[in-house]
């Protein structure tokens, strides 16, 4: 059972965005009351809060969110960066100082937010931290984070740093976010090490994130290159690696240049264990075609994060109407369990209120709340 409090907060949260505009910072106001007394997914219902607040409102969540440094270091990137704003200056500062002092940087994987509120003395400390520690999967998310708020002077020891790396799986990242922040004559030569040593690794999973950025040193795509990835992609025996593999290389490919490796990528998946694929397919959702939808869905019908991040892009990238995405929602809730129904419906709330028409704004908040209260 959800509890009445959360259901409450649920359903208020959802449904903002079908609100008239002049009501959204009223409802969100008393979203936030709710969310007090909320007992689950707070950062979920923050996140759909947010963009509703008036700056006041906001003003006040971000004293009652991040009270102390500590609770900067590992938040919600999304919440932190629509609240750093309204924080004290010092509290980034002493977040980031706490971190380097008690030597906890292993458990910090991304200063994206805090970066920019930093010192540029401060920078060169992080930076120098970050290239005496020992190499492992926080390496490339911290340094990615942290590369585009790095004064100009200190780009040269971050591509020292990054050349450094031993391994390949770091080292790509690395080198890749540094591309767009060198001079132009640098980007194609630096480019080209990142490119190697993503098609040298061990696959793995924050690569897709990682080397988009490497395309600046690109400008005329990646075409000529792509029958030599691969070759390389298919000859990596470990079917999971061989998944990862083709999400690494669709999120350096343009869009024209996908569609062929998009088709190899789910064969590939269909592979994979039943149980584990779904994450690997949220990877593949934003490059897919209308097409590839349906496919996607037919390899992972459970997956409540699947099945959400697949109606997003049916919806509002491949241009649905809100009729076709009803049916589609009602597909998916006829085939995944009753808790993932439940999700898949409340995300979709503002999209079934276009539907049924404002005047069942009323009706869908309080069946939200009453079967989140009541149904276990």
């Amino acid at each position: 059972m959800v509890g009445a409090p959360t259901a409450k907060a649920t359903g208020q949260t959802a449904l903002l965005p079908t609100l008239p505009a002049a009501q959204r910072p009223a409802g969100a106001r008393h979203g936030l009351e709710l969310l007090r007394n909320a007992a689950r997914d707070p950062q979920t219902l923050r996140r759909r809060l947010l963009p509703h607040l008036s700056d006041d409102d906001r003003r006040v969540a971000a004293a009652e969110w991040f009270s102390e440094p500590g609770r900067l270091l590992h938040a919600d990137q999304s919440v932190l960066a629509q609240l750093v704003a309204y924080l004290p200056r010092d509290l980034p500062v002493e977040a980031v100082r706490r971190w380097l002092e008690d030597d906890e940087w292993v458990r910090v994987h991304d200063l994206s937010v805090l970066g920019p509120r930093l010192p540029d003395d401060f920078h060169e400390e992080v930076l120098a931290a970050l290239a005496d520690a020992d190499e492992n999967a926080s390496v490339p998310t911290l340094f990615i984070s942290l590369v585009p708020c790095l004064p100009r002077r200190l780009i040269g020891n971050a591509l020292a740093a990054g050349r450094a790396l031993e391994d390949a799986a770091l080292r790509a990242p690395a080198l890749s976010s540094l591309v767009p922040r060198l001079k132009a004559e640098q980007r194609t030569t630096v480019a080209q090490e990142a490119y190697a040593a993503a098609l040298a690794c061990s696959w793995q999973p924050w690569l897709p994130e990682a080397v988009p950025p490497m395309r600046a040193g690109f400008p005329d795509g990646l075409a000529e290159r792509i029958p030599q990835a691969l070759n390389v992609i298919r000859v990596v025996s470990d079917v999971w690696e061989r998944a990862e593999a083709y999400c690494v290389l669709l999120s350096v490919l343009l869009e024209q240049e996908r569609a062929a490796v998009l088709a190899e990528a789910l064969d590939c998946l269909a592979l994979v264990d039943r149980d584990m694929r779904a994450g690997k397919l949220v990877k593949l959702v934003p490059y897919m075609d209308r097409e590839s939808l349906d496919t996607a869905l037919t390899l992972a019908p459970d997956d409540t994060v699947l099945a959400t991040a697949l109606l997003a892009r049916a919806m509002d990238v491949h241009g649905r109407s809100p009729w076709k995405s009803v049916a589609l929602v009602r597909r998916l809730v006829s085939r995944t369990s009753q808790g993932r129904a439940l999700t898949v419906v409340t995300d979709n709330l503002p999209r079934l209120v276009s539907v049924a028409g404002e005047h069942a704004r009323e009706g869908l908040t309080s069946a939200v709340d009453d079967v989140l209260t009541w149904w276990p």
